[in-house]
């Protein structure tokens, strides 16, 4: 699922980037038009939920509803870097501003801030994800700035869209939005393949220790990516013949 936290700063969201004028209007009126709720996130953590009142192209305002109290209000007001977060129907839009100001919007408390000069458009496939068998393992060589590999992790799981591996280096290096480049995936009867990898999500494993760390693939071959797709065809076959009585 979608998460509904925002996307860590980070160069390969840069191709998912909505900067047209015109786009970034059209994407704004819709969900005015949908009813979408943002969660607005400042001040290192803090976040609440408001709503779009107006896209005001010719004045380059949005308009958004007030805090729902005092204390929110002056919080948001003061904050200067601020991220707002809607999901519509799996497709996650974020943007950002430095300032929102106080206003009355037809009688009522309101908030504005200035049309984005960007919109990041994610949508997010949800991808089948297999184990690998234990007699046939995955790899996963991770290189330094260099190109010289530094390590070589044991991958959990993997789809079309991406692989978790086990990191058991403490402290560990890797952390949410961090970028991976030039790794090397090593898929048993399928051969290697070079892909980029996003950090999205660490967490414990259960059993034998370490962390798991969630990437999502970045600029990955097409060539590459069918042979993946055939991998993941076969590793599902073989744990349907085991799983057969």
């Amino acid at each position: 699922m979608t998460s509904p936290l925002p996307e860590p700063d980070c160069a390969a969201l840069e191709r998912f980037a909505v900067c047209s004028r015109v786009e970034v209007i059209g994407l704004l009126r819709q969900l005015l038009k949908e009813g979408v709720l943002f969660s607005a996130h400042y001040s290192q953590g803090k976040a609440l939920l408001t709503a779009l009142l107006e896209v005001d192209a010719q004045r380059d305002l949005v308009i958004i509803d007030a805090a729902s109290n005092a204390e929110q209000q002056r919080s948001l007001l003061a904050a200067r870097d601020i991220r707002f977060v809607a999901l519509e129907h799996g497709i996650k839009l974020q943007f950002d501003t430095n300032a929102v100001k106080a206003m009355m919007y037809r009688g009522q408390p309101a908030l504005w801030l200035r049309l984005p000069r960007r919109v990041i458009r994610l949508q997010r496939r949800e991808y089948f994800r297999v184990q690998p068998l234990a007699m046939r393992p995955v790899n996963c060589a991770v290189r330094a700035g260099d190109g010289l590999v530094v390590a070589v992790w044991r991958v959990l799981d993997l789809s079309v869209g991406g692989l978790a591996f086990v990191c058991r280096n403490n402290p560990c290096p890797y952390a949410v939005g961090g970028e991976l480049r030039d790794c090397t995936v090593d898929l048993p009867g399928e051969g290697q393949f070079v892909t980029g990898l996003l950090v999205r999500s660490t967490g414990p494993v259960a059993r034998g220790g370490g962390l798991r760390i969630g990437c999502e693939f970045v600029f990955l071959a097409e060539e590459a990516r069918m042979r993946l797709q055939r991998f993941i065809h076969h590793v599902e076959a073989e744990h349907r013949k085991s799983a057969a009585p």
